[in-house]
């Protein structure tokens, strides 16, 4: 085994580790914003330091892996749209990504998937959540270095975010939910008129297991417990390429994958 890979991946987790602990601070610890930033900034670079170890951008590795990642990534789009198609019919859908959607090939990859989930019969808008009160960026950081949205924006911010989209019924959204959310106004609207809420791809799902028990939360796409994750290419069958790596939860399973939202 490679030595120099052990110390990287001791040095990413370690950082990984601060960043939580200060992005948990930072509400009421000011210096802990920055301290998490330069966090992040040491897990990215040991990240790609990782995949350069290992051959993932050496002999064409990086597209093959791209291509790879964004096949499984796609399957989680098919399987929400065609969830979609079977559970609420003629809807309008607003895709909430993070703010340089605009410059991420993914987001496309995931709207082309969801439109092929619903049978090419798709009506989706793809927009971001603005902050009120955006944190300071050490200055002289890249773009990338921003703190993920879902570590700064609050419940107010999603809210507006999702008014701004009146027309749209169904909610997916890729970034989570702020750590406010409790206080989001989406939650009290009447029901026949609140929008179904969707999620994938949330880094945090602790406490919302109550809020699916409770159909505030529609579904959620999320990691399964027998994820397996390989250098392999996934099944053409994007059900199948699902089913390797992700669980769709919803009120009808929520207590066979309760553990994930603890």
């Amino acid at each position: 085994m490679d030595l120099s890979l052990v110390l990287i991946g001791i040095v990413m987790f370690i950082a990984l580790i601060g960043m939580i602990v200060c992005s948990k601070k930072q509400k009421t610890n000011p210096n802990a914003q920055p301290v998490a930033i330069a966090l992040l900034i040491i897990v990215v670079v040991c990240g790609f330091m990782m995949m350069y170890k290992t051959g993932v951008f050496g002999s064409g590795g990086a597209e093959q892996f791209r291509q790879i990642e964004d096949r499984y990534y796609a399957s989680q789009g098919n399987v929400i749209g065609k969830y979609i198609a079977k559970n609420f019919a003629d809807q309008k859908i607003l895709v909430i990504a993070e703010r340089n959607f605009s410059k991420d090939p993914r987001v496309n990859v995931l709207v082309d998937a969801i439109k092929e989930g619903m049978g090419g019969k798709a009506d989706i808008q793809v927009d971001t959540v603005e902050l009120a009160n955006p944190p300071k960026v050490p200055q002289g950081a890249p773009e990338m270095m921003d703190m993920p949205l879902f570590e700064t924006m609050t419940a107010k911010d999603f809210d507006n975010a999702v008014q701004k989209h009146p027309d749209c019924t169904v909610i997916l959204s890729t970034i989570g939910l702020p750590r406010d959310n409790n206080k989001m106004k989406l939650w009290v609207m009447d029901s026949a008129k609140r929008p179904k809420v969707l999620l994938m791809g949330a880094a945090d799902l602790r406490g919302i297991a109550d809020s699916i028990k409770r159909d505030l939360i529609t579904a959620v796409i999320t990691i399964s417990p027998d994820a397996k994750f390989t250098e392999d290419a996934p099944p053409s069958d994007p059900q199948k390429a699902f089913d390797i790596r992700y669980v769709l939860v919803n009120k009808a399973n929520i207590d066979k994958y309760s553990k994930l939202f603890n």
